[in-house]
């Protein structure tokens, strides 16, 4: 739910010919997100230009190809967990004893090529 009064400060704005951009931290992709603005309320056809943490990431992943790497990311059943987010880029996913990097895009499952395995702070420094 939108705050009250934001969605027609937007369309003021808007109208008045202000370019507007939005900065999101969320850690799903871009396409996604601007799916959202309409339940909101917002016309995203309105905005110049949308930006997310989750679609920056993924473009640095991209200039990682074929490197190994361990992924501590989201649960399955958590709203921001995307099955499909490293379809199409060439990186294989590893333990932390061969990965060449680590990718912490959430802080619920380890994902290391073998297993999804749940996570809490004090494994992760006892077991990794």
């Amino acid at each position: 739910e939108a705050l009250p009064g934001a969605v027609d400060c937007y369309d003021r704005l808007s109208a008045a010919g202000v370019q507007m951009a939005v900065l999101s931290n969320t850690s799903r992709r871009r396409a996604h997100a601007l799916s959202k603005l309409p339940t909101l309320g917002f016309d995203a056809a309105k905005l110049a230009d949308f930006v997310c943490s989750g679609e920056q990431a993924r473009e640095h992943l991209a200039s990682r190809a074929g490197q190994r790497m361990l992924w501590i990311g989201w649960d399955e059943q958590f709203q921001a967990w995307d099955p499909h987010y490293l379809d199409g880029l060439d990186l294989r996913l590893a333990d932390a004893a061969t990965a060449d990097f680590v990718f912490l895009q959430g802080s619920q499952t380890l994902r290391d090529g073998s297993r999804a395995t749940p996570t809490e702070a004090r494994q992760l420094s006892r077991t990794h």
